[in-house]
């Protein structure tokens, strides 16, 4: 049974004084600032209405305070809902008195409605908690569609509501989305496109030139032959925004009957994926991550949630797998203990000095072999870039140390390998009838030296009945190298040229899927056997790459007022990934020659510099702080982070995120002071 409903309404009384400072403004704007808690155009409403009195009369929103008067709000919150509580099941996230966050199942419909009057979220909301019946919606912040499933957070108290509205209406929460898309994407990008009703069919939404604002960022996160996997971030909420601006792009989100068009299957698909396509009859997009700043206690929340395993279907690797073969790559999240810069499911660096601690890897390979059922416990290598094969016939020993090689292979059933990557080139192999498989580790040495074609000669099964799949590994579009890597590769074979693009003096960017395939043709298999290829480590957040994690100096974002020019400043100072330097006054300045100008090591995490716009630097942490206290008594220092764990612009906005700003653009110009103009505010 529920537990049972209130039949009185609630009343709130309250009184509070206005400041002396207030006289001359509004009665509604000084009301606003009085109870922060309520909308100022609720509050106006009850102005009028005589919920609100001055001086214990009524008086009009525009009528101008002297300050001492006496403000009264009384009001009486009625029920906002006839709906009746159910008792549906809800996977929580995260629960206080303040805030319910939850995972959206595909099918539950949020607000009743024709042809929904019973079974939908508002319903399960007020069994769980009847007194968000005297709240809007039922303490609903946003929605999502019936049949988009993920993360949503609802508030239980009027406060918290009002807070996250506002911080909705300001662009301040993050929603990070994984959608499935028709059409092999090349790139991501951003889609700036009005959306309004749509002008013949009124079930639809459309682009329009007089529409509203909608903006979608996006960014692959794994390519196949006839689909991609998106990971989208909204900067506008409009409805349907991200199916519509999928579709406008004619990429429109798999299984949207309402927006999609004709279904393509790849040529050469599995028959498993085959009908997980045609099976799948609802948009293929998940609510993934949710970021926002708790309304009361102003620490930043964050929840993610799994995509349901409808969606895991149409992302399994995109190759015919033959038949009892099983291969999958993990990812940073979803399972694991890590902790940062590992978070969070980190499966090896446990022995160097600047590794996880040996616990959490074993820990979450147990996670690994219990969540997938192995039927034995991997065979881990010890893996150093060599070109050394390892054929295991049975499961490996309890507490045995790990082998040094770069690959194995087996023809025994039960038998399960693992290769570890974090850039370098994981390669799965298969017989056709599934009698044998191998794993191996190519990293540019290791494909130089021969690795996949050892690999090869080290299976029983002829090179033409094998068939191969590329795993994510350091694209072409990121991954640069110099002469040494160029040289090893164009000197075995003169045809690897054309896997190398020219950047800069002695520096090219390099294909590894492209030298793979030729490798791998060279050693006897078949071009059509050979599958993957499309996914880049350093393009995808979500995957561990080195090279995108290492990064140079720091990041110091700052808000408040300087007390110089008395203007609001937001700057933000940082190093990318490509150690270039950037600051809104300076850009375009070399990161690491900067550091090293000014006698810090470019590659120490600890390293910080502080510059201003007329030549001023601090490099001292201590002294950055009290420079930064010394702009202004309003000011807040978001954070000073040190290396970046994730991509730098995935960390940044997540500072930013968290301090109620929106991304990048529209910061008020300001220069900070030199330090004989800083020098008078130090103590």
């Amino acid at each position: 049974m529920p537990p049972a409903m209130s039949e009185q309404p609630s009343e709130s009384a309250r009184q509070a004084i206005v400041p002396d400072t207030s006289a001359g403004r509004r009665f509604d704007a000084v009301v606003a600032e009085l109870f922060p808690e309520y909308s100022r155009s609720r509050l106006t409403e009850w102005i009028k209405a005589g919920d609100v009195l001055l001086d214990g009369a009524q008086a009009r929103p525009r009528d101008a305070l002297r300050g001492g008067e006496v403000v009264t709000l009384q009001v009486v919150l009625e029920a906002q809902t006839t709906a009746e509580p159910e008792d549906i099941p809800l996977d929580v996230l995260f629960e206080d008195e303040h805030l319910l966050v939850i995972n959206k199942p595909v099918g539950l419909v949020v607000h009743p409605g024709a042809g929904n009057h019973s079974g939908t979220l508002v319903n399960a909301l007020l069994y769980r908690d009847p007194s968000v019946a005297v709240l809007p919606r039922a303490g609903i912040v946003h929605r999502l569609d019936k049949d988009t499933s993920g993360v949503m957070v609802v508030a239980r108290t009027l406060e918290a509501q009002t807070a996250l509205v506002e911080q909705l209406a300001a662009r301040d929460v993050h929603r990070q989305y994984l959608a499935v898309v028709m059409g092999a994407l090349v790139a991501g990008g951003t889609a700036d496109a009005p959306i309004d009703r749509h002008p013949r069919d009124r079930l639809k939404m459309g682009v329009r030139e007089d529409g509203k604002e909608a903006v979608t960022h996006y960014r692959l996160r794994e390519r196949f032959r006839a689909h991609t996997a998106l990971e989208c971030r909204l900067e506008t909420g409009r409805t349907h925004q991200i199916r519509v601006h999928m579709a406008h792009l004619r990429h429109p989100i798999v299984g949207d009957q309402l927006y999609g068009g004709a279904l393509k299957l790849p040529k050469g698909a599995s028959d498993e994926l085959v009908a997980a396509l045609r099976g799948f009859k609802r948009q293929a997009l998940h609510a993934e991550t949710l970021e926002f700043v708790h309304p009361i206690s102003g620490e930043p929340v964050r929840n993610t949630a799994p995509a349901p395993a409808d969606m895991l279907h149409l992302m399994k690797a995109d190759w015919p797998t033959p038949p009892g073969v099983h291969a999958l790559t993990t990812r940073r999240h979803g399972a694991g203990v890590s902790p940062e810069p590992f978070a969070q499911f980190n499966l090896g660096n446990r022995h160097a000095a600047d590794g996880d601690t040996p616990a959490n890897v074993e820990h979450n390979r147990q996670l690994l072999q219990q969540g997938l059922a192995l039927p034995s416990a991997p065979h881990w290598l010890r893996q150093v870039h060599s070109s050394t094969v390892l054929r295991f016939a049975a499961p490996p020993v309890e507490g045995a140390s790990e082998p040094v090689a770069d690959a194995a292979v087996t023809s025994v059933s039960g038998v399960v390998l693992a290769i570890l990557t974090a850039d370098c080139l994981p390669v799965v192999f298969a017989a056709v009838d599934g009698s044998e498989v191998g794993a191996a580790h190519a990293g540019w040495r290791g494909l130089a030296d021969g690795m996949l074609e050892a690999t090869v000669a080290a299976m029983q099964t002829p090179p033409a009945q094998l068939r191969a799949w590329l795993g994510p590994a350091a694209g072409p579009a990121d991954y640069e190298i110099g002469e040494e890597v160029y040289h090893a590769f164009v000197g075995h074979a003169a045809a690897a040229a054309a896997a190398f693009v020219a950047t800069r003096p002695g520096h090219w960017k390099v294909d590894l899927f492209a030298l793979a395939r030729q490798r791998l043709q060279a050693a006897g298999m078949d071009l059509g056997n050979i599958h993957g290829g499309t996914v880049s480590t350093m393009a995808d957040a979500d995957l561990y790459s080195h090279r995108r994690d290492r990064q140079p100096g720091g990041v110091i974002v700052f808000d408040g007022v300087c007390a110089l020019c008395s203007r609001w400043v937001r700057f933000l100072l940082w190093f990318d990934r490509q150690e270039r330097f950037r600051f809104a006054a300076m850009q375009g300045a070399q990161g690491s020659a900067l550091l090293r100008a000014h006698g810090l090591d470019a590659h120490d995490p600890t390293s910080f510099l502080l510059l201003d716009g007329q030549g001023g630097a601090w490099t001292d942490t201590d002294a950055i702080l009290r420079v930064l206290r010394a702009l202004g008594g309003a000011w807040r220092l978001a954070a000073v982070l040190r290396v970046l764990p994730r991509r730098w612009r995935d960390g940044a906005y997540r500072v930013l995120a968290r301090n109620r700003y929106r991304w990048f653009g529209r910061h008020d110009a300001c220069f900070l002071p030199t330090p004989s103009q800083a020098a008078r505010f130090l103590d």
